[in-house]
C-alpha cells in the first residue's frame, strides 16, 4: 500500500510538470538565426586630387572621395624628400602633415615663400580606420619678383673742364674760330648715368645747349666774335640717370674770347 502511494505521487508530479511547460504549438513565434556582421576593411575611394584657385604662392588642393559607411577626415601631406620619377606613390620618408579637413568639399589653401617644385598627396581614413593614399602631386610655384624700388637717387654733381689744344682748365682763353671742348666726368649714380646736359650762363638764366648719352661726355665748340674786344661766356653742366633724376650742376667754367679790333 505504501509503494503504491509513492509512485501515484510521482505520476502526479509528471503530469504536472508536462502541464506548465508550453508545447511548440502553443508558441509559435520563433527567433530566425542571426547573421554575423562583417566589419568594414574597404578602403575609401579617390577619385581625383586636383590643384584649384591658386596662382604663384597661394596653392589650393581639392580632393573627391567616397566611401559606403563615410569619411572620417582627409590629411593633406607634403613629401620632404623629393621623389625620384619612378616613385610616384605616397608616403615616402620625411613627410610632414599640412592640414586635416573633417567635412566636404574636402579642400586645403596655403601658401609659399619660396619658389620651387612640391610634391604633395592626401590620405584619406573612412570611418571604420580604413585609409587611402593618393599618389602624389607635383606642383612648381613661381613667384613673381617685387617690382624694384624707385629710384630717387640723384647723381653727383660731374666736374667740368675746359679743354684747348693740350690745356684744360677751369678758365681758358681762345682766339676766335679756335675749337675747344667742355669735359664733363666723375659723376656717379647708385644705377648708373645715361646722360649730361651742358648750359650756357646767360645773366640769371642757365640756356640748354647740347646733351650726350655716352662717356666720355666731351662736348665740342666753336665759337665766332660777335664783335671786337674781349668777352667771357661761362658754362656748366649736370648729369642724369635712367629714372630722371638730375645732379646738382656744376662749378662754372669760364671761356674767355679775345677778338680783334
Amino acid at each position: 500500500m505504501k509503494c503504491t502511494n509513492i509512485i501515484l505521487s510521482l505520476a502526479c508530479a509528471v503530469f504536472l510538470a508536462a502541464c506548465s511547460s508550453p508545447s511548440s504549438s502553443q508558441n509559435p513565434q520563433t527567433q530566425p538565426p542571426q547573421t554575423e556582421q562583417q566589419p568594414d576593411t574597404t578602403s575609401p575611394t579617390i577619385t581625383q586630387v586636383n590643384p584649384v584657385g591658386g596662382s604663384n604662392a597661394a596653392i589650393g588642393l581639392e580632393v573627391s572621395t567616397a566611401d559606403a559607411g563615410g569619411i572620417q577626415k582627409v590629411e593633406f601631406w607634403e613629401n620632404i624628400a623629393r621623389l625620384s620619377s619612378q616613385q610616384t606613390s605616397a608616403p615616402v620618408p620625411n613627410s610632414r602633415l599640412l592640414a586635416t579637413d573633417t567635412a566636404a568639399p574636402y579642400r586645403l589653401e596655403f601658401s609659399y615663400s619660396d619658389n620651387g617644385r612640391r610634391d604633395l598627396f592626401v590620405k584619406v581614413f573612412d570611418t571604420a580606420g580604413n585609409v587611402a593614399t593618393s599618389q602624389t602631386l607635383t606642383i612648381t610655384i613661381n613667384i613673381p619678383a617685387p617690382p624694384p624700388a624707385a629710384d630717387t637717387q640723384a647723381p653727383t654733381a660731374p666736374s667740368l673742364l675746359i679743354g684747348y689744344g693740350a690745356t684744360t682748365g677751369n678758365t681758358m682763353t681762345v682766339a676766335p674760330g679756335f675749337t675747344y671742348n667742355l669735359q664733363a666726368s666723375g659723376s656717379t649714380d647708385n644705377v648708373g648715368v645715361i646722360r649730361v646736359e651742358f648750359y650756357q650762363r646767360n645773366g640769371t638764366r642757365t640756356l640748354a645747349i647740347d646733351e650726350l648719352t655716352q662717356a666720355p661726355f666731351t662736348l665740342f665748340r666753336q665759337e665766332t666774335c660777335l664783335g671786337t674786344g674781349s668777352y667771357n661766356v661761362s658754362y656748366t653742366a649736370r648729369a642724369f640717370d635712367a629714372a630722371g633724376n638730375a645732379s646738382p650742376y656744376s662749378a662754372d667754367v669760364v671761356v674767355s674770347y679775345v677778338c680783334g679790333k
